[in-house]
């Protein structure tokens, strides 16, 4: 005997057996949309292709040198960030640059500024630069590229 007032696993099984024994299974799903995801028309949020981050040697050195705190954090807003949407601009966070064909873009991590390129062909985020910000101006003189 089944308690709680539903029907048993039994019972349902029974409801929906076929002629031939055979139990036939059925799936209901609900879809809500949430509104922060945008026009899609599935109402899912499909996965954007990952990015692999390849960091020059001299960004590499720049990263070496910054503090404990700010490397710990650069590097988790650049996995959030540049694995799957490296180009999804921001009014605060990423920026694309003008006037410069290289860098293409700048990441801001607090007081720390990372310039990047993004290589469509090969799927990949090159870091140029991880400079923190009174030194942007400095860097973006010696190491960007004009259009």
């Amino acid at each position: 005997m089944h308690v709680g007032g539903g029907v048993s696993p039994r019972t349902r099984a029974e409801e929906n057996a076929s002629p031939d024994g055979a139990t036939e299974l059925s799936v209901h799903l609900t879809v809500t949309r949430c509104p922060l995801d945008g026009p899609q028309q599935s109402g899912y949020t499909l996965p954007r292709m990952k990015y692999e981050i390849v960091i020059a040697q001299s960004a590499l050195d720049d990263f070496k040198r910054l503090d404990a705190r700010h490397r710990t954090t650069v590097k988790a807003v650049m996995r959030r960030h540049l694995e799957h949407s490296p180009d999804r601009l921001s009014r605060s966070r990423i920026k694309r640059l003008r006037g410069l064909r290289q860098p293409q873009y700048r990441l801001r991590v607090d007081d720390v500024r990372v310039y990047y390129d993004i290589n469509e062909a090969e799927e990949r985020v090159e870091v140029l630069g991880i400079v923190l910000k009174p030194e942007t101006f400095d860097w973006l003189d010696e190491h960007g590229v004009p259009q």
